[in-house]
């Protein structure tokens, strides 16, 4: 991980990433959701689902004795109900604007950073089932008729599902730490017109065979569902998965050209974000609605690929990686606990244990820390705490780190 900055060059460089980008946001004006369905969950203890509580309330301590660690909140959801919510306080920001100490609570907004990545998915899956776009095996260059692409001819082959997977085989290099102006990402922002950034990159790999984390192709993903919807991500999120959901509460950061951050810019509550993970332990169905086609739900938490290396640290993690979604490898006395989660820079996590019946989301501070321990720490709470409650003993996660 290159980390050559100075202290005044790197503040100069947050300071140009947020003149770049605007704030917007929802509130409770504009609810829209269905009355007849439950906006929130149930709320049970963890016997009443068949949890064991003792490691719950370990962790409860751990939690609170332990506020180096800097984590905000963690939610599990068993089944219907939500069994285990806790928010503590801690330093935070917003989208890289300093918010001080936050004592956190329910109805607290919090960054999801890359785990909008995979809400941005969802809205893919729902505009390929509507007709909008033909369907994975569409063309970057056909997703986007209306622009002048670089090197159209050799970027044909680049299709949707190596967008999805993060396998485009364009140049990028988001594995060097975001206060590294060399950054992709951060070159990307500050151009101020991320889409043809992005789609004037270099092919340099066969698409399809080498996974590289590009938050870029995410912002393409976003674009392409505008482009042929011609309804603003924005509006298409909540139309189509934010009212449904009953999510009343948002904000979606914006680049200066006034396109929402696909790659990262979402805030939501971690109450809300257990909704949206819940679409996709439960085939797209929210109280018997189908929001996200079952058939996306399941090509997203198809592992597409194997991801080495991981937003802004270098790290070779050995995930799979699905449709926007990481695969992650958990092991228990020398079998695999099948799951998937959204992942995002400094702890956002929504995990799903399919096999478990079981969700836990995770929020934290711990932007732009990439060694091992902070990198994992949501992963170990998970392993250490929450699985052994419901009944998987001695679990870890299998990783690969440099």
């Amino acid at each position: 991980m290159k980390c050559s900055l100075g202290p005044v060059i790197a503040v100069f460089l947050i300071g140009l990433l947020l003149t770049s980008c605007r704030r917007d946001s929802t509130g409770e004006n504009q609810r829209g959701e269905d009355p007849s369905r439950p906006a929130g969950w149930i709320e049970k203890a963890p016997e009443e689902v068949g949890l064991d509580a003792a490691p719950l309330a370990n962790l409860r301590r751990r939690l609170h004795d332990t506020p180096s660690e800097n984590v905000h909140s963690v939610l599990i959801v068993k089944g219907e109900a939500l069994v285990f919510e806790e928010y503590m306080s801690g330093r935070d920001d917003n989208w890289g604007d300093d918010l001080g100490w936050i004592r956190f609570e329910r109805d607290t907004l919090h960054d999801l950073r890359s785990s909008t990545k995979s809400i941005v998915g969802a809205l893919m899956g729902i505009a390929i089932n509507d007709g909008a776009i033909p369907g994975v095996d569409a063309s970057i260059v056909d997703l986007f008729p209306k622009r002048a692409i670089p090197d159209a001819g050799r970027k044909r082959p680049i299709q949707l599902r190596h967008m999805l997977s993060m396998s485009a085989g364009l140049e990028w290099n988001e594995t060097i730490t975001y206060a590294d102006p060399q950054n992709s990402e951060i070159r990307m922002v500050v151009s101020g017109d991320p889409i043809s950034y992005v789609l004037a990159q270099k092919p340099i790999a066969p698409a399809g065979l080498v996974f590289n984390y590009n938050s870029g192709l995410t912002e393409l993903l976003a674009s392409a569902v505008t482009e042929a919807t011609g309804i603003s991500t924005e509006e298409f999120a909540r139309n189509r998965l934010f009212k449904p959901l009953g999510i009343t509460q948002y904000e979606w950061r914006k680049h200066s050209n006034g396109l929402p951050s696909a790659a990262s810019g979402l805030r939501l509550r971690p109450y809300d974000l257990a909704k949206f993970a819940y679409l996709f332990m439960h085939d797209g169905r929210w109280h018997g609605q189908q929001i996200v086609p079952e058939w996306w739900v399941h090509e997203s938490l198809q592992s597409h690929v194997v991801a080495h290396r991981v937003f802004g640290s270098g790290a070779d993690v050995g995930f799979g990686y699905g449709y926007q979604w990481w695969i992650p490898k958990f092991e228990a006395q020398g079998k695999p606990v099948i799951a998937a989660m959204t992942w995002g820079n400094g702890g956002q996590c929504a995990f799903v244990f399919p096999e478990l019946d079981l969700i836990v989301v995770l929020t934290a501070g711990n932007y732009n820390q990439f060694d091992k321990d902070a990198l994992l720490l949501p992963h170990r709470l998970v392993a250490e705490y929450v699985l052994p409650a419901a009944g998987v003993r001695g679990a870890t996660v299998s990783v690969n780190f440099k």
